[in-house]
């Protein structure tokens, strides 16, 4: 067990790839405990192992103003096409609610003859059909100035779910009342604003993906642990990446918004698996942190004092 105070050097609100960090602290099993000095955030994320491999991506930053990601029609998009329900996902990390306190997420024609994701006031999510009944999750479902993992089903009968990283939040099958028939407009799909950009997004977008299939728990799951359930119509990574790694395999344009390569720091100091060994009391030992590898707990160290160097890696 190594005992002693946190420094942290450097710390940065995004870690990159091959960034260094300076840890003098105590380091038992997967645990980091002690004092913090040059740390952001919510401290008490600091404890417990976490695997962060499926937050290790790039995003595209919206300005909250009139940046927007411009996604081509396609007849996939029609509610003709989405009968059997339909799933939205994304990684958010908003600074605000947005312009309006209404920042979409992703709105095809303003929701007219179509649909809209966006964040909401009480630090919520909101989904609705054609203009109709709009239904959220619960407040405070969304944290801002973190990323998370937002979801929505659709069921064929027009029933709405909401999950936050992973979890069902706010009231089940919820009625959108208007059906997905109504989905009739061919204008395109924006991400992070809507086509008169007055709801422009504020913060970071990344991972927008949408079935033409309402998700299982399981494959929401998956999703959430960055393992992207099979035969999604629409998958756009963004952080540059404009490409439709779904089926449709359209090509979107970004206008305005800001390419940002992404390390999520939610849980902050402790972001992935540090290794320890052996070391004589009182030196200086040199460790690696593994970025985007699935790794399990480490051992307990066995170092007592002194500072422990731990590094980021590619």
């Amino acid at each position: 067990m190594f005992s002693g105070k946190i420094i942290m050097a450097g710390w940065k609100s995004s870690l990159k790839e091959k960034d260094k960090i300076t840890w003098e602290g105590q380091i038992h099993a997967n645990s980091f405990v002690g004092d913090i000095s040059g740390c952001s955030g919510d401290i008490s994320k600091m404890s417990g192992y976490k695997d962060i491999s499926k937050n290790n991506h790039s995003a595209n930053v919206f300005d909250g103003v009139d940046d927007y990601v411009e996604v081509p029609h396609s007849s996939a998009q029609l509610g003709a096409n989405l009968s059997n329900g339909f799933t939205i996902s994304a990684w958010i990390n908003p600074r605000s609610l947005g312009e309006a306190s209404v920042g979409r997420i992703i709105d095809k024609n303003s929701g007219t003859n179509s649909f809209v994701f966006n964040v909401r006031t009480t630090n919520s999510v909101a989904f609705v059909i054609n203009g109709g009944t709009q239904r959220q999750a619960g407040a405070d479902a969304i944290t801002l100035g973190i990323w998370q993992h937002v979801l929505v089903t659709i069921s064929s009968g027009q029933l709405v779910n909401f999950y936050i990283d992973g979890v069902a939040t706010g009231t089940a099958d919820q009625d959108l009342v208007q059906t997905i028939a109504t989905i009739t407009s061919t204008e395109p799909i924006l991400i992070g604003n809507r086509a008169a950009t007055t709801a422009t997004f504020d913060g970071s977008i990344a991972q927008v993906k949408m079935w033409n299939r309402v998700l299982t728990t399981e494959e929401i799951t998956n999703d959430y642990s960055g393992i992207t359930p099979a035969n999604p119509i629409h998958y756009f990574k963004l952080g540059g990446d404009y490409r439709d790694y779904g089926s449709v395999g359209v090509t979107a344009t970004n206008s305005g918004s800001v390419v940002e390569e992404v390390f999520d720091n939610n849980v902050n100091c402790s972001l992935a698996t540090i290794t320890t060994d052996s070391t004589a009391s009182g030196a200086s030992v040199v460790r690696n942190i593994l970025i985007g590898a699935e790794e399990t707990p480490p051992a307990a160290a066995s170092v007592t004092q002194g500072t422990l160097y731990v590094q980021y890696t590619a």
